[in-house]
C-alpha cells in the first residue's frame, strides 16, 4: 500500500526543551540518549493500527446517510447494495 503515515507520541524518552542557554564561554552538549522499540518489533503494531483505521472508514462510510444542506446541496449516501457487489467483484466481501 501506498501513501500511509504513521505518527506516534511517546512518554518514554523526556526530552528538555527550551532549557536555559549556558553561561557564555559554557558549551552544552547536543547529544540525548533516546531509548526506542526496534522496528521490527512495531510490524504488528503499526498492521494492527492500519487495520483499525481501514475499518473505522467503512464503519463510518457505510452508516452515513443522504444529507441536504444549504442551498439545496445535496450528498447521496453510499449505494450499498451496489457496493457489495463491487466488493464481492474484487474478493474483499469479507470486509463488509
Amino acid at each position: 500500500m501506498s501513501g500511509e503515515i504513521f505518527l506516534a507520541f511517546s512518554t518514554g524518552n523526556e526530552i528538555p526543551v527550551n532549557q536555559p542557554r549556558p553561561p557564555e564561554g559554557e558549551s552544552k552538549t547536543m547529544i540525548e540518549e533516546v531509548k526506542a522499540v526496534e522496528d521490527s518489533a512495531l510490524s504488528s503494531l503499526f498492521e494492527a493500527t492500519a487495520e483499525c483505521v481501514e475499518e473505522a472508514i467503512y464503519n463510518c462510510l457505510f452508516i452515513a446517510e443522504t444529507m441536504q444542506g444549504v442551498e439545496g446541496h445535496r450528498v447521496e449516501a453510499l449505494p450499498l447494495k451496489r457496493v457489495k457487489e463491487i466488493m464481492k467483484e474484487y474478493g474483499r466481501a469479507h470486509m463488509i
